[in-house]
């Protein structure tokens, strides 16, 4: 919601050692190519808040275009 059709929202979480760390972007559907990017998150140290936190600021960049 709030993107055009060639446009979708994509996080991506890397483990790096102890930690996981997260990039935001919208990226174009056909190539992958970033189209935008939204944030980072860092040295967060479980998973499933890694991926939970990079959603919900996702979702508030999201929210703010409309």
């Amino acid at each position: 919601v709030g993107l055009d059709d060639f446009l979708c929202g994509r996080v991506t979480v890397h483990h790096s050692g102890l930690a996981f760390d997260c990039d935001i972007d919208i990226i174009q559907v056909e190539t992958g190519k970033i189209y935008k990017h939204i944030g980072q998150l860092y040295r967060l140290e479980d998973e499933k808040e890694a991926l939970s936190d990079s959603v919900s600021q996702l979702k508030r960049y999201l929210r703010s275009l409309s």
